[in-house]
Order: C-alpha cells, then structure tokens, then sequence
C-alpha cells in the first residue's frame, strides 16, 4: 500500500526511513532519560543494557542491531524495526 503512493523508489526509501528513524531516536532518549532517573533514585541502571563501545552506539544508532547483529537492542519494543527496514533493500 505504501509503495502505491510512492512517486518512485527512492521515494518510498526516504519516506520509510523518515517513518522508521525518528520515533526509534525518540524511543532510544526515553529510555535513557528513564535511566537517568533510575540512577538517580536507586543508585543503579536496573532499566536496560548501553552500548559501551563506539561500534555499539553506532549499531544502536543505524538500528544494526538485534537480530541484524550481535549488538543487543536498549529497548526490545522497536526489534522489528530493523526487519522493516532491512526488508525494502
């Protein structure tokens, strides 16, 4: 149904990046805010996994993680994200 309104393929490509990106980061920032207060109240990070290396943060970033790599995703809820986008290549 997308790929219908879609001008071209490079149209649809931007168009479900743009869909898929932002809510992800946005995601991503709410987890570590909710870290922040976690560490903040209770002295620990109980909430989720980060990424240590420059690699990790950068799978995170580009969502080349969890089942694409061996990098484990900070919030399970977007996993499928990176079929999604993985698929239209």
């Amino acid at each position: 149904m997308a790929s219908n309104q879609a001008k071209n393929a490079k149209h649809f490509i931007v168009r479900r990046i743009l869909r898929i990106f932002p809510p992800y980061w946005f995601s991503i920032i709410i987890v570590g805010i909710v870290i922040i207060c976690s560490i903040v109240t209770n002295g620990a990070n109980s909430i989720a996994i980060l990424p240590k290396s420059g690699k990790d943060i950068l799978a995170t970033i580009t969502l080349l993680t969890t089942p694409f790599s061996s990098v484990p995703i900070i919030n399970w809820v977007y996993w499928t994200l990176t079929f999604e986008l993985f698929s239209i290549f």
